[in-house]
């Protein structure tokens, strides 16, 4: 099977996952570079990369131009993931237009580590990208816990990543404290269909990606929004 296809397969196969399995999907919400690695590549991730390959993605995440941009550029790939060359470039346009100081530390914090973080910051972002573009294509690949395949819920063994816990230098226990996010239980959720505050689905809209993956990445964008406004992306990695 073609590289390609088989990350687009399993790219919709963990957001089929993510969709019905809150526990796994927070812990995506909290380490989505590392969570993918391992689902899709197979690889785990150092903690420097996987950190600062989370903070680019939060930060673009919660910058509105930015946000728009993976929309329409996913809508524009439908869902099949530009080559390296042609998204640096891409990315280096949009960056350009609509980055801000948070994206740019982010930049800075890979310039200056001793390793390639880029390259893994691509691959999370275009994981992103192609799972809002591929829309139902792979529609009927089931890898949802319980099923067989690779089973991704917490608990099972492996490595375990615990909701709330630390990602690089800010801590998401501390952005969640107070926010309920499993559905039924007041407060703000991150669950359609409860009552309260509703934050899932709606921030990608309608015509973005399916029902699975607009659950799991409303819920990211939100994330991402509170880590910026607790000054949890204020992070440059220069000593």
């Amino acid at each position: 099977m073609p590289v390609d296809l088989r990350a687009k397969r399993r790219v919709d196969s963990l957001f089929k996952a993510l969709s019905g399995d809150f526990l796994l999907r927070e812990q995506f919400v909290t380490d989505p570079a590392q969570v993918l690695a391992e689902f899709v590549e197979g690889a785990r991730l150092s903690s420097e990369t996987a950190e600062a390959s989370n903070q680019l993605l939060y930060s673009m995440l919660s910058n509105p131009g930015l946000l728009g941009w993976i929309q329409e550029y996913s809508r524009a790939q439908q869902g099949s993931p530009p080559s390296g060359e042609a998204f640096a470039k891409d990315f280096a346009t949009a960056v350009a237009e609509h980055g801000d100081e948070k994206v740019i530390l982010a930049l800075v914090r890979s310039a200056a580590a001793d390793q390639d973080l880029f390259g893994p910051q691509s691959s999370l972002l275009r994981a992103i990208i192609m799972a809002l573009g591929a829309g139902s294509v792979f529609a009927g690949t089931e890898m949802s816990p319980g099923t067989g395949g690779t089973e991704m819920s917490p608990g099972t063994g492996g490595t375990e990543m615990s909701p709330g816990q630390v990602v690089g230098e800010f801590d998401p226990g501390r952005v969640f404290a107070g926010t309920e996010m499993s559905p039924g239980t007041g407060g703000t959720e991150m669950s359609p269909g409860t009552g309260g505050t509703e934050m899932s689905p709606g921030r990608f809209g309608g015509q973005f990606g399916t029902i699975d993956v607009r659950i799991t990445l409303d819920a990211l964008v939100d994330f991402a929004t509170q880590l910026r406004a607790g000054g949890g992306l204020d992070i440059s990695g220069l000593r």
